[in-house]
């Protein structure tokens, strides 16, 4: 008997990284919790367009993993910023619903005192 081949630990981790770009970029959130099917399906397909043009730009494997990872990172930055702006929205719609409870309270008590 003779054995051939041999087996690589890392022989595929690219499609590691494609898979995880692909599933930010579709939509799912880093925490959890959101995306969907369809968008995971979106994001598969985007990244892989991506991969096989800069292929087809002639582009060593290398350099097509960098841009995949400058993709994830932009992703990233961009889904924290908008949980960011989305905790800031909703502590100012909190906020301003306190000051309006406050106002009508302190508008009760002064005509509560007026009489």
């Amino acid at each position: 008997m003779c054995k051939s081949g041999t087996a690589q630990g890392l022989g595929l981790q690219y499609l590691l990284l494609a898979g995880t770009v692909a599933a930010f970029v579709g939509g799912v959130s880093i925490l959890g919790g959101k995306g969907g099917v369809l968008g995971a399906a979106i994001g598969a397909l985007t990244v892989n367009f991506l991969n096989t043009g800069l292929v087809f730009y002639a582009l060593q494997v290398h350099f097509v993993q960098l841009f995949t990872s400058v993709l994830l990172v932009i992703v990233i930055v961009f889904q924290t910023m908008s949980r960011v702006f989305d905790s800031r929205q909703a502590r100012k719609s909190l906020l301003a619903t306190i000051d309006e409870r406050k106002t009508s309270l302190l508008e009760k008590k002064r005509s509560a005192l007026g009489r």
